[in-house]
């Protein structure tokens, strides 16, 4: 960050952007015109963070059910795999809370370059939960929901 003249409204927006930076933990990018005015593009984004896949299936039956997962680009194309993850190996169950078992989604493990999120399939062997691929971007948040035979994905508890 660097002050290049510009009047003052330009350094309280570096400044802005900087201290967003700095405190929330975000990417910011912002270009700003030669003129002195105000008019400005801010382009703030949230930094990646694991994710915890909520599961619950109406029958209480979990022995057997996975997540396969792979990373996803920004229009949520498959781009590489997740680390340690096949169809026949899909990823287990971190723990459970009171909704039932979550999968947990390192972020760290999610790191082919242009990876902004993951998709996944819950599936027992070769039967899906749903025969739809959802994608899940870093940005929606650090939970998701899912209930068995629906093809939602829910931003909080569906209860």
């Amino acid at each position: 960050m660097g002050y290049t003249g510009g009047g003052w409204a330009q350094l309280r927006l570096q400044w802005t952007a900087w201290l967003a930076m700095w405190v929330l933990g975000v990417s910011c990018r912002f270009d700003l015109p030669r003129s002195s005015g105000v008019d400005a593009v801010v382009d703030v984004a949230v930094a990646p963070i694991d994710v915890k896949v909520h599961y619950k299936r109406a029958d209480g039956q979990y022995t057997g059910w996975g997540l396969h997962v792979w990373q996803v680009n920004e229009i949520r194309q498959y781009i590489a795999d997740y680390p340690g993850v096949s169809w026949g190996s899909p990823l287990q169950p971190a723990g459970n809370d009171a909704y039932g078992p979550y999968f947990l989604i390192e972020v760290t493990k999610v790191n082919k370059l242009g990876a902004t999120g993951f998709g996944f399939i819950v599936h027992q062997d070769d039967t899906k939960d749903t025969d739809i691929e959802r994608t899940w971007v870093f940005q929606d948040g650090a939970d998701l929901w899912l209930k068995s035979d629906d093809p939602s994905i829910y931003h909080s508890n569906p209860g």
